[in-house]
């Protein structure tokens, strides 16, 4: 990454002639392409497009998260009665913007996790509704299996009657 200037003989500045590294070539190279790439999609309509789009959806996305939280306080505050905060605490806090970065990326995560416990919780009962269906099943076929099995002892013990009756019925002809 060393430049070195070496000038040709007898020659003035205009001649001067820089050698630089095959790294450090490309480097200025790819440099430079960024920057041409940049220029043409600062022009592009199709690019600026995009990007008017996309900032319309973050600031739906912004403007529905905060009517949101603001009918959650609302809730909020009808259920508990507003009592806790004072006039002047609650405006003060209502003003005031939340500038700091890593209490939106904190609230964020608690938000990540408050949503993730109740999907969590969600999966748990579908399991639990899922196992106890299953019991109820295997108990059913469980059930069925156990009468069938008392079915045929049952039918071969009234055939066991049936043959003694006959067969006390014969004896007592002879």
């Amino acid at each position: 990454m060393q430049r070195d200037k070496r000038h040709t003989r007898g020659e003035g500045a205009e001649n001067e002639r820089v050698v630089i590294s095959r790294r450090e070539l490309a480097r200025e190279l790819r440099r430079k392409a960024y920057r041409d790439a940049k220029a043409r999609r600062d022009k592009d309509p199709r690019f600026l497009a995009m990007k008017e789009a996309a900032k319309l959806r973050r600031r739906e996305l912004y403007q529905a998260a905060k009517e949101k939280k603001k009918a959650a306080a609302a809730s909020g505050r009808a259920a508990s009665g507003g009592a806790e905060r004072s006039a002047l605490g609650r405006s003060k806090t209502e003003e005031r913007p939340v500038r700091d970065r890593s209490i939106k990326e904190s609230s964020s995560k608690a938000n990540n996790r408050a949503a993730l416990a109740r999907a969590l919780g969600a999966l748990r009962e579908v399991r639990e509704q899922k196992a106890a269906q299953h019991h109820q099943e295997h108990h059913q076929e469980h059930h069925q299996e156990h009468h069938q099995k008392q079915q045929p002892l049952t039918e071969l013990i009234e055939c066991v009657k049936q043959a003694g009756e006959r067969e006390g019925a014969a004896n007592d002809r002879s």
